[in-house]
């Protein structure tokens, strides 16, 4: 009996990465270590997001796995980098609603989308929610920046960009609802 080393295709491979990249965001914001290296942990997040579904389509590997797994990635990488915010302070007072919004609208779409992929349907994300996606990342990204002389005007843009992406997320849950209530998911 031969044994045979299951290697991942590179696009689920990158997602997969993602995925533990959170994690290890967890880590480095807990332990205290410098906001530097939670910065590299976003912009790599984010990079790699956009580099999977690159690779998945240029190389003709878009997948069933890769269709559930690679929306999972964001959402535990943001829900994770939202809630690090929430926890050391940088995310407080009223914009504390923005990444509520944004946390709720990642857990119920997330189980709507899973059931409609368990009653068949494709459940593809909309063009606006990868926008909305996307800054996400541009917050989680300024907002874990570093202190540097910019750092007030870094923070105010990052909680701007992140009222910005709550109310994207509410317009695509609302969007995702209305689509599975109708039975037509693109």
């Amino acid at each position: 009996m031969q044994a045979h080393l299951f290697i991942p295709r590179p696009s689920i491979a990158i997602t997969a990465s993602r995925l533990a990249a959170a994690p290890l965001l967890a880590f480095a914001i807990l332990c205290g270590w410098p906001r530097e290296i939670a910065t590299a942990l976003v912009a790599y997040a984010a990079a790699s997001d956009v580099l999977d579904g690159w690779t998945a389509r240029s190389r003709g590997e878009v997948s069933a796995l890769g269709a559930v797994l690679d929306p999972v990635a964001d959402k535990v990488f943001v829900a994770t980098g939202v809630a690090l915010l929430l926890f050391d302070g940088t995310i407080s007072g009223t914009h504390v609603s923005a990444a509520a919004i944004i946390l709720a609208r990642e857990a119920a779409v997330t189980l709507l989308r899973l059931d409609a992929r368990a009653q068949g349907m494709a459940a593809s994300s909309s063009l606006l929610a990868k926008a909305k996606t996307a800054l996400q990342y541009a917050a989680l990204l300024l907002l874990f920046a570093p202190g540097f002389e910019l750092a007030a005007l870094l923070h105010a843009i990052g909680l701007a960009v992140l009222w910005i992406a709550a109310g994207l997320s509410l317009v695509t849950a609302v969007l995702y609802f209305m689509r599975m209530r109708e039975n037509r998911w693109t």
